[in-house]
């Protein structure tokens, strides 16, 4: 049995599968709550969390760098993920 350090490669396939899932359920979720900041004039805000988002992607996309070189930039995704998945709006509709 072929196996890649005494793990079974349908294992590893499947948890490959299942963190992909989680990454863009992650970044749905951070898109969601940047669409909402710019729905609610929170325009500042919006920029200044998706900037950073912007430079590394355009930065490490023509390079093909490694997922570890976003990093950096994964607490901001993570920030709006939380936006777009409690924020509530604000003043009378």
């Amino acid at each position: 049995m072929n196996t890649i350090g005494g793990t079974q490669p349908n294992l590893m396939r499947t948890m490959n599968i299942l963190l992909w899932i989680l990454q863009v359920a992650l970044l749905g979720a951070a898109a969601w709550g940047l669409i909402r900041l710019v729905k609610n004039n929170r325009w500042l805000e919006s920029v200044m969390l998706a900037l950073p988002i912007i430079y590394v992607t355009g930065v490490h996309l023509p390079l093909l760098c490694e997922a570890r070189q976003s990093l950096p930039v994964k607490p901001v995704v993570i920030a709006l993920a939380a936006i777009g998945l409690t924020f509530r709006r604000t003043g009378a509709s």
